[in-house]
């Protein structure tokens, strides 16, 4: 007989584990796993020494996350426990996804975010192995689930998925879509405001109370970033209560308008009344209604008129007084925001703060991989150094000119407008942006702008 070839070898392999089978080393170690989920006792490693080997190898996978989602399907509360990202993203790299949908699932149940969020920076990483209809489906959903509290990471899901989406997952695009609107609005909000918001929304039939320094903040900061035509407003009308929320579409209307005159001034008889003088809710008021009672007595009066000043005066100056108490300004509570939004880019963050234009103009530029400037996240720097500004003047004015070049839009107004009204920010550079934003040739300003942008040239 002569020597065995290699075709012979592979041959004898192909004999000893056919398709549709695990390799006998990894079915002692299968075994052992089915043994300990019976005992109740040593699972974790039962479980881990069978990924460590059966995750080895791509065409053990498939097979691997079959048998774990057969072994677990009546106790997903254990597998969820025990799965490994590393190992979820071999599943699926083999086109299988039992196993990960599993527990993806699981964690989205419980509000588990932060490891919603490991698998959707893993799947990114790993996106030129991941293809198939499964694969877009869980982007889809992790886009979802994280638009509101990871924002930013949601939008790098749907940079990736979005060309691979069939006709048949249309409606779970629109569904990303909309929740990335609603994250666009809250994005710079604190942790803890985009976390809540994330709850609210998701129960909007549950009875929620807005009555806390908390819930008063962040009032005040969606009231500054939703609009009329703003796509994701809407949706916070299920959750805010329903007259703060007419209230608030006067305003915003009225901010919106074209200001083509100046206000008329308010007259001695039109003036708010203090606010002591605003009657509580009585005994012979109606029940409360699912967003609490302190907002009853707007439904009394008008939706206009001296409602909107009341509006502004109970809700912005008693918001200002909570942030001065804990020693927080509006400005300060923004940059808060943008540093959790952002908290991966606070080393160049701090770099641009204290270095020089030339030091740091290929990152401000977004030629860099840290910071491309095709990205959400590329306006949200500049925005922010906007807010905490670098100490070079040369990079303040470049900032400045980067944002008025490049998002030439109402929300940069609203911005500058915001920061105009901050005696602690430079206004003589701030006039000089707004005059320089004016004067660039093909900006797209309205004349709504334009007007605006004037208005603060002209202090």
């Amino acid at each position: 007989m002569g020597d065995a070839t290699p075709s012979d070898a592979a041959d004898a392999e192909r004999n000893a584990n056919p398709p549709g089978h695990l390799p006998p080393e990894v079915r002692v170690l299968q075994r052992h796993l089915i043994e300990a989920q019976r005992r109740g006792k040593g699972i974790r490693k039962a479980f881990d020494d069978f990924c460590a080997l059966s995750f080895s190898k791509p065409e053990w996978a498939g097979l691997a996350s079959e048998f774990l989602a057969d072994l677990f399907e009546n106790d997903e509360e254990t597998l969820t426990s025990l799965a490994r990202v590393p190992d979820m993203i071999i599943e699926l790299s083999e086109g299988h996804s039992g196993m990960t949908c599993i527990v993806a699932s699981h964690w989205a149940i419980s509000g588990e975010l932060e490891n919603l969020n490991r698998l959707a920076e893993a799947m990114i990483a790993a996106h030129s192995r991941l293809e198939g209809e499964a694969v877009t489906e869980l982007m889809l959903a992790l886009c979802t689930s994280l638009a509101v509290v990871k924002h930013s990471r949601a939008e790098q899901l749907m940079e990736i998925v979005r060309p691979s989406v069939t006709d048949d997952q249309v409606d779970s695009l629109r569904d990303a879509e909309l929740w990335l609107a609603v994250g666009k609005i809250v994005r710079t909000a604190t942790s803890e405001q985009r976390r809540m918001w994330n709850e609210r929304l998701r129960k909007a039939r549950s009875r929620w109370t807005w009555e806390s320094a908390d819930e008063v903040r962040a009032l005040r900061h969606l009231l500054d970033h939703i609009g009329v035509g703003i796509d994701g407003t809407q949706m916070f009308r299920a959750v805010v209560p329903p007259a703060w929320w007419d209230l608030a579409m006067e305003v915003i209307r009225e901010r919106q308008a074209p200001a083509l005159e100046p206000p008329p001034t308010l007259t001695e008889d039109l003036r708010p009344p203090a606010l002591e003088s605003i009657p509580e809710p009585t005994r012979q008021m109606p029940a409360p209604d699912a967003h609490g009672s302190r907002w009853l007595f707007f439904l009394a009066g008008s939706l206009t008129g001296i409602c909107l000043v009341i509006l502004t005066m109970w809700l912005v100056p008693e918001h200002s007084r909570i942030a001065e108490d804990q020693g927080l300004s509006w400005r300060e509570e923004q940059m808060e925001g943008y540093q959790e939004e952002l908290a991966d880019l606070v080393t160049e963050h701090r770099k641009v703060k204290q270095g020089t234009w030339q030091e740091n103009s290929a990152l401000l530029m977004g030629t860099t991989s840290i910071l491309p400037r095709h990205g959400n996240r590329y306006r949200l720097f500049l925005e922010w150094l906007q807010l905490d500004p670098p100490e070079d003047k040369r990079t303040r004015e470049m900032v400045a000119r980067l944002l008025y070049e490049r998002f030439p839009d109402p929300a940069l107004i609203d911005l500058w407008e915001k920061l105009a009204s901050d005696e602690t920010v430079d206004q003589t550079e701030l006039r000089q942006a707004a005059s320089d934003a004016l004067a660039a040739p093909g900006s797209p300003w309205t004349e709504d702008d334009r007007i605006r942008l004037q208005g603060m040239v002209d202090g």
